[in-house]
């Protein structure tokens, strides 16, 4: 009995030190200047769109899913700051590993108006886009793109005023 409890002991203590290492190795923001490829992807109404088709305006790529509680809290907030600014930024909001039938029913529970023309859904339906293209690693994450489809911030998890952190960190990043 002592010798598993001292086996299960390492076990966990081992996967802590992993896990911490592991956390650490992995960006929190980008600051070389990256340009973004262009990807195509499907919205609800099934058609394709591009990435380039929004080239010229400030976009955030989201990721999110229905099934993620901390996007459950933030997509109202990201609608609202398209809904605030629509001419000041586009907002591509991917699902991951979602069916538009759960999107549907997950929009239609958080806002009856979630269509403002700059907020677009897309999809993600086997996670090609974020994680072989943006290296997404947990829901959900955000990234801030310039004009020209250059990265200029990402953020990792759920955040609490997207209309103030995308004031502050677009307006650092213009001037």
């Amino acid at each position: 009995m002592k010798i598993n409890i001292i086996i299960l002991s390492c076990l966990v203590f081992s996967t802590l030190i992993w896990t911490y290492f592991s956390n650490n190795d992995m960006p929190q923001q980008q600051h070389a200047v990256q340009t973004i490829p262009n990807f195509t992807f499907q919205n609800l109404q099934n058609e394709t769109i591009e990435l380039n088709d929004f080239k010229g305006t400030p976009i955030l790529v989201h990721f999110w899913a229905s099934w993620c509680a901390p996007c459950l809290e933030e997509l109202p907030q990201l609608i609202k700051l398209a809904k605030d600014n629509p001419d000041d930024v586009t907002i591509l909001a991917i699902a991951v590993e979602d069916k538009p039938a759960d999107i549907e029913r997950f929009l239609n529970k958080i806002s009856k108006n979630y269509k403002p023309g700059n907020f677009i859904i897309g999809l993600d339906p086997n996670k090609a886009i974020s994680t072989q293209i943006f290296n997404t690693v947990k829901l959900p994450e955000t990234y801030m793109l310039n004009p020209d489809l250059s990265l200029f911030e990402k953020i990792i998890g759920a955040q609490e005023n997207w209309e103030t952190i995308w004031n502050n960190q677009y307006q650092a990043n213009t001037h």
